[in-house]
């Protein structure tokens, strides 16, 4: 939208977790799948962190109609290649590095929003910086997106203290089911 774009967002086949509220823009992502939305409305369609088409829906064959630009983003490179464009870098850590930078090139008008988003894929997209691809890139630019979204950590702490009850239930009984068979 800072590049003057009209912008839909679907949130796929499954519904959004309950913690998706304390992102920014949550509220304007469409409760739809693939198959509900009109391709034919739209010019162009980008996929992140997504590296295969069939990451689009499970719900069918992913088809795209003749007007519709694809542009794939993503830290996979499994040589699916769906997209007209495809952007993979493997030596990223998270999809958020590569759009970090493609928003810096493009000199986009950074917000508090814009960052915060940014931060919480890198956030998620690394497990919490604990995958071994973790680079000390990661975290400069965790660290510039910080900069920009000082209210990062409550965030954080409402996502990760927001269980949905029926996962809280479904660990607790895996915990009391636990057994150690070897010491």
């Amino acid at each position: 939208r800072t590049l003057g774009k009209k912008v839909t967002m679907i949130a796929g086949d499954t519904p959004l977790p309950k913690f998706a509220v304390f992102y920014p823009g949550s509220n304007e992502i469409l409760p739809q799948n693939f198959f509900q939305t009109d391709l034919t409305q739209f010019d162009l369609l980008i996929a992140s962190d997504m590296s295969a088409r069939s990451r689009l829906s499970e719900l069918g064959v992913v088809q795209f109609p003749p007007n519709l630009k694809t542009i794939v983003i993503d830290h996979h490179n499994n040589g699916d290649s769906f997209g007209q464009i495809n952007l993979a870098v493997s030596t990223a850590a998270a999809t958020g590095e590569i759009l970090f930078q493609l928003f810096v090139s493009w000199e986009i008008s950074w917000s508090a929003e814009i960052a915060l988003c940014l931060l919480l894929a890198l956030y998620g997209d690394t497990g919490s910086f604990r995958h071994p691809n973790v680079s000390s890139r990661t975290f400069t630019i965790a660290s510039e997106l910080i900069k920009l979204a000082p209210n990062y950590a409550r965030v954080i702490d409402q996502i990760e203290n927001n269980e949905e009850f029926e996962r809280l239930l479904f660990r607790a009984v895996g915990v009391t089911k636990a057994e150690r068979f070897f010491a």
